[in-house]
């Protein structure tokens, strides 16, 4: 079992980091690099479902086969690394359950809106849009540091020495 839920533990992260590196580095740049900024938006906007949700689903896969690795041992690191990965876990959460949706429903009006009512629902627009971009950020950090302290702690992976 210990085997599974370590294979599970790296594969999950491999994933999830994996997906999040590959979209906001190479995929996001390349279409707004590429296509009008309009086109783009709504490409990269129809990606973030799943990318949100591969990100919710690898991390409830790494958060439970942590605790499981975790519940083996007696290591304050180990539980350290679980508590930063269920950090990751509610912001990816959040950023993909309310303000995903908020942010389209703010361009949504935005694009329907006179003319009087563009610049403040634009406004909102972008400050759902940084928030996102940090909540982002935060997780991509985060899940660097669940890597090094899974590279430095043998007792993340193997808590009870086996």
């Amino acid at each position: 079992m210990r085997a599974l839920a370590r294979f599970l533990y790296l594969s999950s992260l491999i994933l999830w980091l994996g997906s999040m590196v590959y979209f906001s580095l190479f995929v996001t740049p390349k279409v707004f690099g590429t296509v009008t900024l309009e086109v783009a938006g709504r490409l990269v906007g129809a990606l973030f479902p799943s990318y949100y949700g591969t990100g919710m689903v690898s991390g409830a896969i790494l958060l439970l086969s942590a605790l499981y690795l975790s519940a083996k041992g007696r290591g304050r690191m180990a539980w350290f690394n679980t508590a930063l990965i269920a950090l990751m876990l509610v912001l990816t959460l959040y950023a993909g359950l309310i303000l995903h949706p908020r942010i389209r429903t703010a361009k949504t009006e935005a694009q329907e809106a006179g003319p009087g009512e563009k610049g403040r629902i634009y406004a909102t627009f972008g400050r759902l849009h940084r928030e996102a971009i940090a909540i982002n950020t935060v997780v991509l950090v985060a899940g660097i540091g669940v890597v090094f302290l899974t590279a430095m702690r043998r007792e993340i992976l193997f808590p009870d020495g086996k």
